[in-house]
């Protein structure tokens, strides 16, 4: 039988797994209609780049918490049970959340610039605040 500690942290594992993968899929929705577009410069260059890191970080977050999920299950094999292999997972799965919400909204924050001045001025506003709410949160958190 499970302690309440290691159901909350495979509820939680599940949460930021199905997240990740949301926005995931959300990154490469952005990179795809970058990648296809025509303009050239140094700031398309910088957004592929923010969302190609967001897509990056959200898969190695949602593959963590799917291990985590599974190790902390009551038949899971003693490789993937062992408290240290769990716990770097679980650092594992944080980092790369965090990094990957950085980077995604990065990527919103620039992608108005491609556009306009006014889009990015209101892209970038809203992006950094979004920005400092996850980083209110996650110092809150930790």
């Amino acid at each position: 039988m499970q302690s309440e500690a290691q159901q909350a942290v495979s509820v939680f594992a599940t949460q930021i797994g199905s997240i990740s993968a949301f926005f995931g899929g959300v990154a490469v929705a952005f990179l795809g209609l970058l990648i296809f577009a025509n303009t050239r410069s140094r700031l398309m260059e910088a957004t592929i780049g923010a969302f190609v890191t967001a897509a990056v970080c959200f898969i190695v977050s949602a593959l963590s918490a799917t291990i985590l999920s599974v190790g902390l299950l009551p038949g899971a094999s003693r490789d993937i049970a062992s408290r240290p292999y769990l716990e770097s997972t679980l650092l594992l799965m944080n980092v790369a959340f965090l990094l990957g919400i950085i980077a995604l909204l990065s990527g919103i924050m620039s992608s108005g610039w491609l556009r306009s001045r006014s889009t990015g001025y209101t892209t970038s506003a809203v992006g950094a605040v979004g920005l400092v709410a996850v980083l209110w949160l996650s110092v809150r958190v930790s």
